[in-house]
């Protein structure tokens, strides 16, 4: 009995195709239980809320620690002297 291409194809591949399925890379067609998915989904929304919400708290604390600078003043050039600087010391 001579094998067509597809059924060349169709043996070669079904022992990897059943490998895969089994170790559930692939679904063979079916869909996830949607539940499952929306919980997962749900899951990791609350995760990456939690966080931000972390980072925000981070960053207020770090803001309460930055020094104190006197109004109007620029907070980046605050304590540079212009004109001819000192030579620098070696």
């Amino acid at each position: 009995m001579a094998l067509t291409g597809e059924a060349i194809a169709a043996e070669t591949l079904a022992p990897k195709m059943v490998t895969l399925w089994r170790s559930g890379k692939i679904t063979g067609g079916l869909a996830m239980n949607p539940s499952i998915n929306k919980r997962q989904k749900e899951r990791e929304r609350q995760e990456h809320q939690r966080a931000k919400a972390e980072k925000r708290r981070q960053r207020q604390e770090a803001n309460k620690l930055r020094p104190v600078t006197a109004p109007g003043e620029d907070p980046d050039i605050a304590g540079i002297v212009p004109g001819p600087q000192p030579p620098a010391e070696e």
